[in-house]
């Protein structure tokens, strides 16, 4: 009996994994010289002239044949400003979801998650770029709700999703109405990956009568030769008190060469366009129009572990007043690293 129970535990135990993440980085707007901080709308790595911690997190994660279950906790510059506006007592939550199996392949969570919207993540190596793109910052970076999960084979995963609204964990005074997503993500090789994410809801108060939709699609192709290509386009709408439907959209690519077993460098270059100040309202005028560029080189000394610089040029092509003037300059040094062991 006592052998049968230490054998239960140990076969518990090996289905629990655990994470940990870090970006630290220097970064210098060369445009603003004498700002604390960079551009309003940039969310992560937004300290100017100092060594600063963008993200540290860690989590925890549980893997069974009938349930599942995730939960981190973070802390750093994004944090304090991209989570302002949450409960002080949820700040610092990562995630924290769980879920149970309905059928074969067929799952339901709840919680907080990461958002399904997007090319890029919060975690740094998992892209290949040291800074956001616009469209990241621009777009949410978590979500609270519940989702529906089907994976019929290994190259398709199909998610339809609940939630608090466009980038909330609870629901603020004046919000009632939930929001609604889906996304469909197709791997038919290994180096072949597309993905299509949408959301329909509010991101103003109800009596703004403001509906919002927003589409995400991108693919990424390794090429061969060390070269994988990203391809990046975001839409949206939102009804402006039912007067009538005011896009925005964005696209962008990027690519990213791998030089020998330790080096590697990507090229971005993207496009924002919000003609009615819709998506960015509070940080431009109307009819923004932004041209962003970067390029970096990066150095891995070890799998988990890379360190880079890159520079980057946003160039406003709208007439509109912002912080950062019309041209803007910025270099970042930039050190992180992900380390993980999988459940099992």
């Amino acid at each position: 009996m006592l052998l049968a129970g230490a054998f239960a535990l140990k076969t518990q135990a090996q289905k629990l994994g655990y994470w940990a993440a870090a970006d630290v980085y220097w970064s210098k707007d060369l445009s603003l010289p004498d700002s604390a901080t960079r551009p309003d709308f940039l969310f992560n790595h937004h300290r100017n002239g100092e060594v600063a911690l963008n993200l540290a997190a860690a989590g925890l994660v549980l893997d069974h044949d009938k349930f599942r279950g995730r939960f981190a906790i973070m802390t750093g510059s994004y944090v304090e400003k991209n989570l302002a506006a949450e409960p002080s007592p949820l700040q610092s939550i990562f995630e924290a979801n769980a879920g149970i199996k309905l059928g074969s392949n067929l799952w339901l969570d709840a919680g907080i998650f990461q958002s399904y919207l997007g090319a890029e993540s919060l975690l740094p190596l998992s892209n290949p770029c040291l800074g956001r793109s616009t469209s990241s910052e621009q777009s949410p970076y978590y979500l609270t709700g519940a989702r529906l999960e089907w994976t019929p084979n290994t190259q398709l995963k199909l998610q339809a999703w609940i939630n608090n609204g466009w980038q909330r964990i609870r629901m603020p005074d004046n919000y009632t109405q939930p929001g609604f997503g889906w996304l469909v993500e197709w791997n038919p090789t290994d180096s072949l990956t597309l993905s299509h994410g949408g959301f329909y809801g509010h991101a103003l108060p109800d009596s703004a009568n403001s509906p919002r939709l927003f589409q995400n699609t991108w693919i990424r192709w390794k090429a061969g030769r060390g070269f994988a290509l990203w391809g990046i386009v975001d839409l949206g709408l939102e009804n402006a008190a039912g007067l009538g439907w005011k896009p925005w959209f964005y696209v962008g690519g990027v690519v990213q060469k791998k030089w020998a077993a330790r080096w590697t460098s990507a090229l971005r270059a993207d496009y924002y366009h919000d003609p009615e100040g819709r998506q960015a309202l509070g940080y431009w005028a109307p009819n923004l129009r932004l041209l962003s560029s970067s390029a970096n080189l990066c150095y891995s000394p070890m799998p988990f572990a890379r360190i880079g610089l890159e520079g980057r040029y946003m160039h406003l092509l709208s007439s509109a007043f912002s912080q950062m003037g019309t041209h803007n300059w910025a270099l970042m040094l930039n050190l992180s690293f992900f380390w993980e062991k999988q459940p099992g």
